[in-house]
């Protein structure tokens, strides 16, 4: 861990305090956090892969956030195959580092684009992995609506599975008869 102690007390106290420290050592601590992330606990829950390819295939989700997944082309660009980066992307979906946002549509006999988009979980480690440290250079970011929308999405998915109720409703209300949710929830979880 860098070296961001200050009086003996756990980073995360005065992390969450108002210290001077604060602003020097919070991406050393995102960087930290990421470093365990890929070296420890990911190898724990069972991902046979380098740690330095699983950094640049999250480099390249941040990269690519709230867009059409193309795993051919990241393929080519780690050195493996397609369906080895699905399995990844998977497994990363698992750890929760990952929301693969498959569309939904009732006419399966026409041809519609059945790419997911990825979004990843954590908008300060999505800014983390691109660079963008502040708000000044969020703004002048071209991520900052696909951050934006990240967001969005989570605090949606959020608020729908913890009231499953109200989706039932708006769905029922707009169309006024009764729709079978399942399909919807499974959609969004």
């Amino acid at each position: 861990m860098p070296n961001c102690s200050f009086h003996n007390m756990p980073i995360i106290w005065w992390l969450s305090t108002k210290c001077s420290l604060k602003k020097n050592c919070t991406p050393l601590f995102v960087a930290w956090s990421i470093n365990t992330y890929l070296n420890r606990d990911l190898l724990q829950l069972g991902l046979n892969a380098s740690p330095k390819v699983i950094r640049n295939l999250w480099i390249m989700m941040a990269h690519l956030n709230g867009q059409l997944l193309n795993a051919t082309t990241i393929g080519n660009s780690l050195g493996v195959t397609t369906p080895t980066v699905k399995r990844y992307i998977d497994f990363l979906e698992d750890a929760f580092l990952l929301k693969s946002l498959h569309p939904f549509h009732w006419n399966i006999s026409k041809r519609l684009v059945k790419t997911p988009r990825v979004f990843l979980t954590d908008t300060g480690i999505l800014h983390h992995l691109l660079g963008v440290n502040d708000f000044v250079s969020l703004s002048g970011n071209p991520i900052i609506g696909s951050s934006w929308e990240s967001f969005v999405f989570y605090q949606l998915l959020f608020y729908f599975i913890t009231h499953p109720k109200s989706l039932s409703a708006k769905l029922t209300s707009k169309t006024k008869g009764d729709i079978n949710t399942s399909k919807y929830h499974q959609v969004l979880v």
